[in-house]
């Protein structure tokens, strides 16, 4: 504490932010002074700590940025769409230990308007719950992961008929719907 001005007036005419008189503040601390309020440093930091630890600060960053977020995702619902699909295909990928290397640029460069498989028009929908309009990333081979060339983006309603079932299984599914009529 040495090198710091022992009064608030040398501390101005020094252009110093603190200065230390040695002294101890109302509280007890005996620390560093600003020089803007003469406030002791250590209150404040005392302070900040006791106002964060309430959370007011995060509560109303997040509700602010939600909002903001909000509004984007309504002007952006495809890109947002996009940067899910990637980030969701990676925690996936590392959950299940699959091989990942798509990028939002690469899933721009195959992704159509309509389903491949159905030929129904993509419907996105933000943040609200997939309907069966909804693009889904699919793998073509489970085994392979999300790499180039073994992703498409199919409905949501083809990829659920797909989830689990082998060729020969949908083939089996159908067959039986045929004898039956439907």
């Amino acid at each position: 504490m040495s090198n710091l001005p022992d009064s608030r007036k040398k501390a101005k005419e020094l252009n110093s932010l603190s200065y230390f008189t040695g002294k101890a503040c109302p509280h007890g601390h005996v620390a560093p002074r600003r020089t803007d309020n003469g406030a002791c440093t250590e209150c404040q930091s005392l302070a900040r700590k006791s106002l964060y630890a309430t959370g007011w600060r995060q509560k109303y960053n997040k509700e602010t940025s939600s909002k903001k977020n909000k509004k984007w995702i309504e002007m952006n619902p495809k890109e947002h769409w996009l940067i899910r699909a990637v980030g969701r295909a990676r925690k996936r990928s590392t959950e299940q230990n699959l091989n990942f290397d798509i990028t939002k640029e690469y899933l721009e460069s195959i992704i159509t308007e309509r389903c491949p498989i159905f030929n129904t028009e993509f419907v996105f929908n933000g943040n609200k719950v997939s309907k069966n309009e909804s693009p889904s990333l699919d793998k073509i081979d489970p085994k392979k992961g999300y790499v180039k060339g073994n992703v498409a983006i199919i409905s949501m309603k083809a990829n659920v008929i797909k989830q689990n079932a082998s060729s020969e299984d949908i083939y089996k599914v159908a067959n039986w719907l045929k004898n039956k009529g439907y």
